[in-house]
């Protein structure tokens, strides 16, 4: 005899009308199928910079890139409207400048032919002082025939940089106006130089704001002054303010325009309290350069 316990296991002992059929039913083949259907939400709204991104590979519709345009150079500061249509420009910027934009589309990664005339003649229709040209990138050989036509060639990525630096900066269209006259490609690298002189101007204004931190009612020296600014910058973790930049820093805020603080005696103090006086300067420099 064989001992089978072990076995046991592998078989079913119940009775007949208990047992379970090993075939499966008609059910169990025709099990309803999970639903995958995908809910189709439409999009959400893009910012702009995204939304000139996009509309700059758009091509199929040109009417988008130029609403991008028109609303690009109303948020930096200029007075314009879209005009669109066949033979006419696509934005005309009016105030402070008056100028023509036209944005060329395209789904590859630059423009390697442009119709100038075609675009004179749209500057001529509208009295414009010079004519401004959107798209993805340009090939070089259009840039030198930018640059021979007078036309500037700015690539959909400096546009997006000049909304970061106004965003940061806000500039005036007065400020601006040097990048749109410039002739010929204006890529990321001009863009960046543009930047660069505000943001030594920010960082200028920085230091201006942390001295006004340091000061009060009471009249200081210098050195007083120093010796405050030196632990509140170690404690900030930031760069020292060095004596020659703190005495330039007070001059300018104790000037006629500003007159932020109060110098009697060799001793500087405020006069304002700190957080009015941070409040003037920006008002002040905001008005200068409307």
């Amino acid at each position: 005899m064989y001992d089978v316990t072990q076995y046991l296991d592998f078989f079913d002992f119940s009775p007949k009308e208990y047992r379970r059929a090993f075939s499966p039913t008609l059910t169990e083949l025709n099990a309803p199928k999970a639903d995958t259907t995908v809910e189709v939400r439409p999009p959400e709204l893009s910012d702009l910079e995204n939304e000139l991104l996009i509309s700059a590979r758009d091509s199929a519709n040109p009417k988008r890139f130029e609403v991008a345009l028109e609303r690009f150079f109303n948020e930096i500061g200029f007075r314009c409207k879209r005009i669109g249509g066949s033979g006419e420009t696509d934005v005309l910027v009016f105030e402070p400048f008056r100028f023509i934009v036209d944005g060329k589309s395209t789904k590859t990664d630059s423009k390697s032919a442009i119709n100038f005339t075609r675009i004179k003649r749209h500057k001529a229709q509208n009295d414009a002082d010079f004519m401004v040209i959107a798209s993805v990138g340009f090939d070089k050989a259009v840039g030198r025939d930018a640059e021979l036509e007078g036309a500037c060639l700015i690539e959909i990525q400096a546009l997006v940089q000049l909304l970061e630096i106004h965003r940061a900066f806000v500039l005036s269209p007065f400020d601006y106006i040097e990048v749109f006259k410039q002739t010929g490609v204006v890529g990321p690298n001009k863009i960046t130089e543009f930047g660069n002189k505000y943001k030594a101007q920010g960082a200028t204004i920085a230091k201006s704001l942390t001295v006004i931190e340091n000061l009060d009612f009471q009249g200081r020296t210098i050195d007083e002054i120093k010796g405050r600014l030196d632990l509140y910058c170690e404690q900030k973790n930031i760069r020292r303010i060095t004596r020659e930049e703190i005495i330039k820093h007070l001059s300018f805020l104790s000037s006629e325009t500003l007159n932020i603080i109060n110098c009697i005696d060799g001793k500087y103090s405020l006069r304002f309290t700190p957080g009015i006086a941070r409040s003037r300067l920006k008002s002040v420099l905001s008005k200068v350069s409307e």
